[in-house]
């Protein structure tokens, strides 16, 4: 049986974070999902080739790029500027599907070329329908680098 476990308040000085240099005032709250004891891990063996630090142009912000972090465990981060944002990944097929806390959804995927194109669906577009947004990303580094 599936529980959902009290949400973990995520802030400064939490090593997940460090690399976003997360404000001194943000917390942000993750939720785990529980079987038996065990967090189930939301992103296969495909998923860890996604995992780590990528960046695209920002659809709100034109000129400032998006980065995103996938980390092991299904936990995104994103920053765009001095705004950060948190979400869960999981692998949709070959992409890695990103639901964001504000309600946009991209999907990060390699390409037959060994390029990265993040697409994003705005608030309430329909994630089946075009994407309201699709641009090129740039791998910066893999897990664990």
């Amino acid at each position: 049986m599936l529980a959902a476990r009290p949400p973990r308040r995520l802030g400064v000085g939490h090593p997940e974070f460090a690399p976003l240099a997360v404000r001194d005032h943000m917390a942000l709250m993750v939720w785990s999902v529980v079987a038996d004891g065990a967090v189930l891990r939301t992103a296969s063996a495909a998923g860890d080739a996604l995992e780590g630090i990528s960046s695209a142009p920002s659809l709100p912000r034109p000129d400032t790029p998006m980065v995103i972090r996938l980390q092991p465990g299904g936990v995104a981060i994103e920053q765009i500027g001095d705004y950060r944002g948190a979400g869960i990944w999981t692998m949709a097929g070959a992409s890695a599907r990103i639901d964001w806390g504000k309600g946009w959804v991209g999907r990060l995927r390699p390409t037959p070329n060994g390029d990265y194109r993040l697409r994003t669906w705005k608030t309430g577009s329909p994630v089946d329908g075009p994407p309201d947004d699709d641009k090129p990303a740039v791998r910066i580094t893999p897990a664990g680098d």
